[in-house]
C-alpha cells in the first residue's frame, strides 16, 4: 500500500511535533483525525487545511462554506469588503477532497486547530512510502501536546509555569484542570498508535468504514475505546437485534416490494405476523393484539433503521430490498453487525435532536465505559445511572425540576437509562445480559446488569 511519510509541528511551539505515515487517498478530514489522535488533540473544535500555494481553505466548519457558497452562486456580488473576503479564499468540505493532488503539488500544508485557541501546524511531505498496515502510525515524536481550550500559545506557556512551580499561586488549580484535561505533560507513543489503530483503520472495507463511524458517534477522539473491525462472526448471528433485523430483510426479499400503507408503513398483515413470531424487545411487555407498525416498536425500529442503513426502499407505495440490502444477506456476520449498530446510532441521533431521545449517543459510550469497569460483576443498573449523573450532574436538573425531589428525579433517570441505553441498545446488541428481580409490587422491579463476554470481543480498550 502506498502511503506519504509526514512531520507535524506546532509553529508556535517546535518541539512540538510528530512524525506519521498515512495512506494514499485519504480526505482531509481523515488526515484531520491523524493529527488530532497522533497529537493528542480531542477533536473539540473546528479545523481548517490549507497550501500556499493555493486559496483554498478545506474545513469542516459548514457556516463558512454555506456562506462562501451563498456569495459565489450571487451574480455579480457586491463589492463589498467583508463579501471579498469571503470569495478570495474559496471554501470546501475537508470530507469530500482527498489530499493527494494538493500535498505532492505543494508538499507542505498550514492545518489550524481551533479558530478560537488558533493552533496552527507545519504538515510537510518528506517522502512517499510503502505502508505494510492499513492504518496511520506514529514513528517519532517531541513534546507533550497543550491542553484543550488553554489559551494558545501565550495562555500554554502561563500554564506551564503554574504548572512546574509548586510555589506559584495558580499551582493548584493548573495541576487539577490539567488533569481533568488529560495532560501529563509527556507523549505516549505507545497509546497515539493504538488510537490510530483502533480509531482510524482505513483498508477499505465496507466492516471498516462501519466501525469507524459507529466509533466516531460513541467514543470521543479522547476516550482510549472503539469498535473493533475484526469480531467473531458466530457470537453476532445469535443477538436479538442483528437475528431479528437479517430476518426483516429476509421476509422483505421474499415478499417484496409489499404494498405500503398511506403512511408509507409495512401493511397491517404482515406487522400482525411478525409481531406473532417475535418481532419485539427482549424485556418488553407483549400486547394482546398488534395491528400496525406504529404498535410494534421493535418492527418499526428494525424498518426504520434497515431504511438509513439503505437496505429498504420506500418508493411509490411500495416497500422492497435494495441492491445493498441483498448484498448484506450475503455479507459476513460482522459487517452486517457494525452496519446495523451504524443505523442504530444514527436514528438515536435523530430522535435526539427532535426530541424523543432523553440522552445524546455521546452518553451510550460513557455507559460502555463504565461497563468495561465495572461490569464484570452483577450490579442494579441505578448504579450505572448514578455513576453518570455523578460525572454529569446537569442531566439530573431539568428531571428535578419534572418530578419535584432529587430522589424521584434520580428514579426517573435510572428508569431512562436502563430502557433507552441499557435494555434496547447494549442488551439487544448482545453486550449486555439483564436479569429482572420482580419486588412485592408490580411496579417494583430490580435490573440487575453484567456484560457478556462479547463485549469484549466488539469493543477494543487500550
Amino acid at each position: 500500500m502506498k502511503g506519504y511519510q509526514l512531520r507535524i509541528t506546532l509553529r508556535e511551539l517546535p518541539t512540538t511535533w510528530r512524525r506519521v505515515v498515512v495512506p494514499q487517498g485519504i480526505t482531509f478530514r481523515t488526515l484531520h483525525y491523524v493529527i488530532q489522535f497522533a497529537m493528542g488533540w480531542h477533536d473539540a473544535h473546528l479545523h481548517e487545511f490549507w497550501s500556499d500555494d493555493d486559496p483554498t481553505v478545506y474545513t469542516d466548519n459548514s457556516d463558512a462554506i454555506e456562506e462562501y457558497q451563498y456569495y459565489s452562486k450571487q451574480p455579480g456580488s457586491p463589492g463589498h469588503e467583508y463579501v471579498q473576503r469571503i470569495l478570495e479564499s474559496p471554501m470546501q468540505s475537508s470530507a469530500e477532497v482527498k489530499i493527494d493532488a494538493v500535498l505532492q503539488r505543494s508538499r507542505h500544508l498550514t492545518y489550524v486547530y481551533d479558530l478560537g485557541d488558533n493552533w496552527e501546524h507545519d504538515v510537510v511531505l518528506e517522502e512517499a512510502v510503502e505502508l505494510t498496515e492499513p492504518f496511520p502510525v506514529c514513528i517519532g515524536a517531541g513534546g507533550a501536546c497543550p491542553p484543550e481550550d488553554v489559551g494558545g500559545p501565550y495562555g500554554f506557556m502561563d500554564f506551564l509555569e503554574a504548572w512546574h512551580d509548586p510555589n506559584h499561586e495558580e499551582h493548584e488549580s493548573a495541576v487539577a484542570w490539567g488533569r481533568m484535561q488529560g495532560f501529563t505533560d509527556s507523549f505516549d507513543l505507545d497509546r497515539a498508535n493504538q488510537t490510530l489503530r483502533w480509531k482510524l483503520p482505513l483498508g477499505g472495507s465496507k466492516v471498516e468504514e462501519y466501525a469507524r463511524e459507529a466509533t466516531e458517534l460513541v467514543f470521543p477522539a479522547a476516550v482510549r475505546m472503539a469498535f473493533k473491525a475484526r469480531i467473531p462472526g458466530e457470537a453476532l448471528v445469535e443477538t436479538h437485534k442483528l437475528r431479528y433485523f437479517l430476518d426483516f430483510l429476509r421476509v422483505v426479499k421474499e415478499r417484496g416490494p409489499l404494498k405500503a400503507t398511506a403512511k408509507g408503513n409495512l401493511p397491517a398483515k404482515l406487522v400482525m405476523e411478525l409481531y406473532q413470531r417475535g418481532f419485539n424487545y427482549l424485556d418488553a411487555i407483549p400486547y394482546d393484539r398488534v395491528r400496525k407498525e406504529d404498535d410494534a416498536w421493535f418492527l418499526r425500529e428494525l424498518h426504520e433503521q434497515a431504511r438509513l442503513a439503505g437496505f429498504v426502499f420506500r418508493r411509490k407505495g411500495q416497500i422492497g430490498l435494495t441492491k445493498r440490502g441483498v448484498a448484506i444477506l450475503e455479507a459476513p456476520p460482522e459487517e452486517a453487525y457494525l452496519s446495523l449498530w451504524r443505523a442504530f446510532l444514527h436514528q438515536y441521533l435523530l430522535d435526539y435532536v427532535d426530541g424523543y431521545a432523553p440522552l445524546h449517543p455521546f452518553y451510550i459510550g460513557k455507559i460502555m465505559q463504565l461497563l468495561h469497569r465495572f461490569g464484570s460483576e452483577e450490579r442494579d443498573s441505578s448504579f450505572y445511572s448514578d455513576q453518570l449523573a455523578q460525572a454529569y450532574p446537569h442531566l439530573l436538573e431539568d428531571d428535578i425540576e419534572r418530578y419535584g425531589s432529587e430522589e424521584r428525579a434520580r428514579k426517573g433517570f435510572s428508569s431512562s437509562v436502563y430502557h433507552r441505553i441499557i435494555s434496547r441498545c447494549l442488551a439487544e446488541f448482545g453486550l449486555v445480559e439483564v436479569k429482572t428481580i420482580q419486588g412485592s409490587e408490580p411496579w417494583e422491579e430490580t435490573y440487575l446488569v453484567r456484560k457478556t463476554e462479547l463485549m469484549d470481543a466488539v469493543i477494543a480498550v487500550w
